[in-house]
């Protein structure tokens, strides 16, 4: 991971920082899994079938 993290972000920079926080298995052990719960059913709702899930929600 180190290697995708050098070649994308400057040392020591912000979006370097956030990328390693959210991927840090302490903080998805913590709940972070939430977040990115949050963004896959985000993502499902603008690009994908979302359908599948209000119809189960209702049942």
């Amino acid at each position: 991971m180190e290697l995708v993290l050098n070649a994308l972000f400057n040392k020591d920079s912000e979006e370097r920082e956030f990328t390693l926080m959210v991927f840090n298995p302490k903080f998805l052990a913590k709940g972070g899994w939430i977040f990115w719960l949050m963004i896959g059913l985000w993502a499902l709702l603008i690009f994908g079938d979302f359908e599948w899930v209000l119809i189960s929600v209702h049942l």
